[in-house]
């Protein structure tokens, strides 16, 4: 089995954003509820994270394999690259690592990857029988996964920050923006859902500053500088494109516009978590992080496709 066509199997490019999910998560138990973290929980909630992620790509592809065959019929499984049978094994391996994993973490984080996980098959495997109800699943799954990464530190727990819930559900609000446009990508588009995606999206990209602010309201000095620079970078790639797709109602341009709105992601979580951190160099150093797992998604985004 050769490389790439794996990687595109897995969207590989996308892999850095549940794994973000994960750190956004766990960074606010830690900065606001001043809980601890092993480096094996880090490694084992970001490597179920990501697994999960993985398994329900392949098992999208592989419940949609006739529909691929007829509107994309390039992707690994139709066109033969891979086989159906080797999919579904891949699939299979891939949650059994991801539960393994999440069971090194705790019987919470083990709780959190099954709902995820009972989601995202769901989703999977409804292929239209759900109808608008299915178009929820996926925000519901990114919603589940910043929880995953605030059971990293025991969450839930008496005095957990109350910010945690509001976040992650704005967070899946963002994401059911980019099901929005995935839903138009291989079908019509809808010109009348158009207006409404521009202007949630762009009230959207406010979430991670609101929560932020929210969350250290009396912040003092420059602490709100990073999270402005990085939000205005999230703000610039994002609004742009789903202007773009407004002005050309084409489905590949709702299949661009996907791709900008999820690589977003890391931009999004990265301002909610350099908001957090009070001293200079750590929230400096964070910041350091997401861009530059941004820019390797952007790369990884020009090799195979993310959607």
């Amino acid at each position: 089995m050769r490389l790439e066509p794996l990687a595109r199997l897995l969207r590989i490019s996308n892999v850095l954003t549940p794994a973000a999910d994960i750190v956004a998560g766990a960074l606010l138990t830690v900065l606001l509820d001043g809980r601890e973290i092993s480096p094996a929980a880090w490694s084992a909630g970001i490597l179920a994270s990501v697994s999960v992620y993985c398994a329900g790509m392949v098992f999208n592809d592989y419940f949609d394999f006739e529909e691929d065959r007829e509107l994309r019929p390039s992707r690994p499984l139709p066109s033969g690259q891979i086989s159906r049978r080797a999919a579904g094994w891949i699939g299979v391996f891939l949650l059994v690592l991801a539960f393994s994993s999440a069971a090194l973490v705790g019987t919470a984080a083990l709780g959190v990857l099954a709902g995820i996980t009972i989601l995202a098959v769901s989703y999977d495997a409804s292929s239209g029988r759900l109808g608008p109800l299915r178009i929820t699943l996926v925000p519901l799954c990114r919603t589940a996964n910043v929880l995953l990464g605030a059971t990293l530190a025991g969450w839930p727990f008496p005095g957990a920050s109350p910010i945690l819930l509001p976040y992650a559900i704005g967070y899946g609000g963002y994401i059911l923006i980019a099901s929005a446009f995935g839903s138009m990508e291989d079908r019509s588009v809808v010109h009348r859902r158009l207006p409404v995606l521009v202007a949630a999206t762009t009230a959207l990209t406010f979430v991670p500053l609101l929560s932020g602010w929210l969350a250290i309201s009396d912040a003092g000095g420059l602490r709100w500088l990073v999270p402005t620079f990085l939000w205005l970078g999230l703000s610039s790639r994002v609004v742009p494109a789903v202007l773009l797709a407004w002005r050309e109602p084409e489905p590949a341009t709702m299949g661009r516009t996907v791709g900008r709105v999820l690589r977003g992601v890391l931009l999004f979580h990265g301002v909610f978590c350099t908001w957090l951190i009070a001293q200079p160099v750590p929230q400096l150093l964070t910041a350091t992080a997401f861009v530059v797992a941004d820019q390797v998604t952007g790369m990884l985004a020009r090799r195979v496709p993310p959607t």
